[in-house]
C-alpha cells in the first residue's frame, strides 16, 4: 500500500527508513548509503542556479554519504566530487530511487 506524502512524492515501503527502488522522492529523504537518480530540479532563483551549477541534472546519480549532527547538512556524492548541501536544498532536488 502507499505511505505517507512525503514533499510531494508518495513512497512505498513498510517504513520510512526502508524506500523500493523506482519510487520517486526527495533527496532529502534518502538516509546515507542510500543512491538515486535526479529526475527534476523544483525551484527557482538562486538556490536553483546554485543546485544546477554543483551539476544536479536530470539523469546524474547521486548518492547520500552522511549527514551531519541535528541531520543538516548532507553530503552527497556525484560526478566524482562530493558536496554538502542544506537539507532545504535538498528537499527541491527530485530523484528515482535506485536498489541497493
Amino acid at each position: 500500500m502507499w505511505g505517507k506524502l512525503r514533499r510531494g512524492f508518495r513512497f512505498r515501503g513498510g517504513h520510512a527508513g526502508r524506500l523500493d527502488p523506482g519510487v520517486r522522492v526527495s533527496l532529502d529523504v534518502l538516509k546515507p548509503g542510500q543512491s538515486g537518480t535526479v529526475i527534476h530540479i523544483n525551484g527557482n532563483g538562486p538556490i536553483r542556479r546554485r543546485l544546477l551549477d554543483l551539476g544536479f541534472r536530470a539523469g546524474e546519480r547521486v548518492t547520500v554519504v552522511k549527514t551531519a549532527p541535528f541531520n543538516d547538512p548532507l553530503e552527497v556524492a556525484m560526478n566524482n566530487g562530493h558536496f554538502t548541501i542544506r537539507r532545504s536544498e535538498a528537499a527541491l532536488v527530485s530523484i528515482e530511487v535506485l536498489g541497493e
